[in-house]
């Protein structure tokens, strides 16, 4: 009696966006480290930066450097901007894939609050969706949650938007953000009692 099934990979035609997106990853990451280390360098001099995207911190923050702390500050500022424009172009062939190749992920932008970038992560991550028998398996296979009440009178325990499929945790918290859902942490067990 065979206990595991056999193992499928995927197919090429899906792994390599999910390459873009995890580059792009790699590149946001540092970016939001150096704006925060900008940000509090300036603080610490009593300097702010005016609130904003961080596309633009650097516009926002050249002005304000003082020529003092040009010298720490400039190159850090400059890695920012370069970044940015990394990123930007990597954003732009994410854009390119859901027009392209990933006419489903096109559908789902029609979404509010769903960008190509989660789009195309959905279409990926999905796969071939014929493997999948009913389209309800597809939520499960996700980990969505179910709507409130769909269970019956009993309140299902509802999965958090950071659980489920890797690739799709933060691109669905994301969502759930701009959608105005909130964003819930996992529960976390009482302490002990003495």
């Amino acid at each position: 009696r065979e206990l595991l099934g056999a193992l499928v990979l995927r197919r090429r035609r899906y792994q390599l966006p999910g390459v873009v997106r995890r580059s792009r990853d790699c590149l946001v990451r540092p970016r939001s480290r150096r704006i925060t280390h900008a940000r509090g360098s300036l603080q610490s001099m009593g300097l702010r930066v005016p609130p904003g995207s961080a596309e633009a911190f650097f516009k926002r923050a050249k002005p304000i450097v003082p020529p003092e702390l040009n010298a720490a500050l400039g190159p850090v500022l400059k890695m920012i901007e370069q970044l940015h424009k990394q990123i930007a172009s990597y954003d732009r062939r994410i854009e390119g894939l859901a027009k392209d190749e990933y006419r489903a992920a096109q559908l789902l932008t029609q979404i509010n609050g769903v960008g190509a970038l989660t789009a195309v992560a959905f279409v990926v991550t999905l796969g071939d969706a014929d493997r999948f028998a009913r389209s309800r398996t597809v939520g499960a296979w996700l980990g969505l949650p179910p709507s409130p009440g769909a269970a019956g009178p009993a309140t299902p325990h509802l999965q958090r938007p950071h659980e489920g499929q890797p690739p799709l945790r933060t691109p669905r918290a994301r969502t759930a953000t701009a959608i105005g859902l909130p964003v819930l942490r996992p529960r976390r067990p009482p302490p002990p009692r003495h």
